[in-house]
């Protein structure tokens, strides 16, 4: 991210942004991670109801294994992937890899996101994909991308995925 961010700049200049970056973000006082408050009985739904669920995210190893321990939802998720282990978003590879260790179609996926990058990601992958905008870009943002619904919290999604 910062290669892209910064590719103006000197390589010595980036590795202190690299570091700079993770020093602050992997700070083990940085205790800051927390979920929606809708998002814990969201997921607790989902998986009673028998949904598989799995990450495919822009952060590293490191931060993601960060975030899913300080929110303590480790059983929720049958497989992830990072940026860091594959092309990030919008490329198609985290998200089919992720329906291919979980031996599944893409189209028998639904991609879930919160920026235009998650839906974009879906539709390089051919898998739909459901807006959430409760993330950093608007409905009017998430509505130029290609999506079987939209939705204004997580509360609504066990929901919405029983009619899809």
């Amino acid at each position: 991210m910062i290669r892209r961010l910064a590719h103006n700049v000197s390589e010595h200049i980036q590795e202190t942004l690299i570091e700079t970056y993770a020093a602050h973000y992997l700070n083990p006082n940085n205790h800051n991670m927390t979920l929606f408050p809708e998002a814990l009985p969201c997921l607790q739904r989902l998986k009673q109801q028998g949904y598989w669920l799995a990450i495919a995210t822009g952060k590293g190893r490191s931060g993601l294994d960060k975030a899913i321990a300080q929110t303590d939802t480790q059983d929720f998720w049958l497989e992830t992937a990072c940026a860091s282990e594959y092309p990030s978003k919008p490329a198609p590879d985290m998200v089919l890899a992720l329906c291919d260790r979980l031996g599944i179609e893409p189209e028998e996926a639904v991609v879930v996101g919160d920026t235009t990058h998650d839906l974009e990601m879906a539709a390089n992958a051919k898998i739909r994909a459901i807006a959430v905008t409760t993330g950093a870009h608007t409905a009017k943002q998430l509505s130029s991308m290609p999506h079987v619904a939209m939705l204004n919290s997580l509360a609504e999604l066990p929901d919405v995925l029983e009619t899809i």
